[in-house]
């Protein structure tokens, strides 16, 4: 147990510096693509989640770019170091890699880090969902997690609402409440 404890001291200099290289890079790639999509698109272009997606992802190291600027704003879900795969307006998917600062005494990863890929990913979904709805707010009141199994090795999480759900929250009116499960 208390082995992954001194190899993750080990290794995390090995992992954060080339993840941070490649961060500072794909950063420097994207800023003038950035800033003339900008300008001739204009700022409400870039104020879905999924169109700052699609443009990130045509870009070298795009994905981790974008990555990184959702852990910039949720610097909690940024210690897991989440890498966003796929992102549309009605289905994310994320995953994390398994790394030794991550485990648990048990050698496998932590049930916490597990609960929070899945609450970023439902989050970027439901909040991805909600922007193309008008007049819609959500409300998160409750999250559950269960686990079958130890986790170790890749770990991707998706999320996805059915079309059911979305024709629901089209109709909703101001007094109507709904309950989702995603």
């Amino acid at each position: 147990p208390m082995k992954d404890h001194f190899i993750g001291y080990l290794v995390y200099p090995f992992v954060a510096i080339p993840h941070f290289l490649t961060q500072l890079l794909g950063f420097l790639i994207a800023i003038v693509p950035a800033a003339i999509a900008f300008f001739s698109k204009g700022p409400k272009h870039f104020k879905r989640y999924s169109n700052i997606f699609k443009f990130c992802e045509g870009l070298p190291f795009g994905k981790t770019v974008f990555s990184s600027l959702i852990g910039f704003a949720a610097p909690y879900s940024a210690s897991i170091s989440a890498h966003v795969e796929e992102f549309t307006d009605y289905s994310v998917t994320v995953s994390m890699m398994d790394r030794p600062w991550l485990r648990n005494p048990f050698s496998s990863i932590h049930a916490i880090a597990l609960a929070n890929l899945g609450e970023l990913c439902s989050g970027l979904a439901t909040m991805s969902m909600l922007q193309t709805l008008k007049g819609v707010k959500g409300i998160p009141i409750r999250v559950d997690c269960s686990y079958k199994k130890k986790s170790r090795g890749k770990i991707t999480c998706k999320c996805s609402f059915k079309e059911q759900t979305l024709e629901q929250l089209k109709k909703l009116d101001d007094t109507m409440e709904l309950k989702v499960d995603a």
